[in-house]
């Protein structure tokens, strides 16, 4: 798992930069090629796990006029993406899933969600509106949390990741719905003030307002196919999904 970490609202680009290491520090476990990257207001950083050949590309976190993203992400659908992007062979081959990612939002910003395929939690900070956009997969493969403390916000891959700039209580009544099995949609975490983003969840922090709104994967319509048809589609899909899964850097 790739770590993600920031914040957004801290005034002093020092303290910025070093609480984003902070967090960087407390994720050590899940990543070992760090990077930060500071803006007039936020703080994204990243700790990169390599998990797919294209990860040795990374250049995280991406940004540009208006956007810096860090995503903890793995695309399936990589040509699916670059076709609809329309990039060249050539650079698609040295072109990480985060970059991809961060292309596609830039273009189509929340809209792009329902086009990706794969596992994901990302950040993304809009200098324009102040905004900040969590996002999770639908399937929930990889954890995101925040915090809003005053006027900054939080966020990091795991909540140990934000536990460094702030004293936070435990939360006993998640703790207790853990040990007797009860899980539920709540977006509480062990520690109070700590909040979970949900598996296909989109959380949009702006002026202290928050908004989500939750997706599920595109389905398509079984109308007008014969029973041979869809056992074709589906041996050819199946087989389309295990060939996205197996890609991976080589070894043991």
């Amino acid at each position: 798992m790739t770590a993600i970490a920031g914040l957004v609202g801290v005034p002093s680009a020092g303290t910025r930069e070093s609480a984003c290491r902070a967090s960087l520090e407390a994720l050590k476990l899940y990543g070992s090629r760090n990077s930060v990257r500071i803006t007039s207001t936020a703080a994204f950083g990243v700790n990169l796990y390599e998990l797919v050949a294209e990860d040795r590309f990374d250049d995280q976190p991406y940004h540009n006029e208006r956007f810096v993203l860090v995503a903890d992400v793995r695309i399936d659908n990589r040509d699916e993406m670059l076709a609809a992007l329309g990039a060249k062979s050539i650079r698609s081959r040295n072109c990480s899933d985060a970059e991809i990612l961060f292309r596609a939002w830039c273009r189509w910003q929340e809209r792009c969600l329902d086009m990706i395929v794969g596992d994901y939690a990302f950040a993304v900070h809009d200098h324009q509106s102040g905004s900040l956009t969590l996002a999770r997969d639908p399937v929930g493969q990889r954890p995101l949390f925040y915090a809003r403390q005053s006027d900054a916000i939080f966020f990091a891959s795991m909540a140990s990741g934000i536990l460094p700039h702030r004293r936070f209580g435990h939360d006993r009544v998640r703790m207790a719905q853990r040990l007797i099995g009860q899980e539920d949609e709540s977006r509480r975490s062990y520690f109070e003030g700590v909040e979970r983003v949900l598996s296909g969840e989109l959380v949009v922090i702006s002026g202290g307002q928050v908004t989500t709104r939750r997706w599920n994967p595109r389905t398509d319509e079984l109308r007008e196919r014969t029973r041979d048809d869809l056992v074709v589609e589906l041996r050819d899909t199946f087989d389309g999904a295990v060939a996205a899964r197996l890609r991976r850097i080589a070894g043991p």
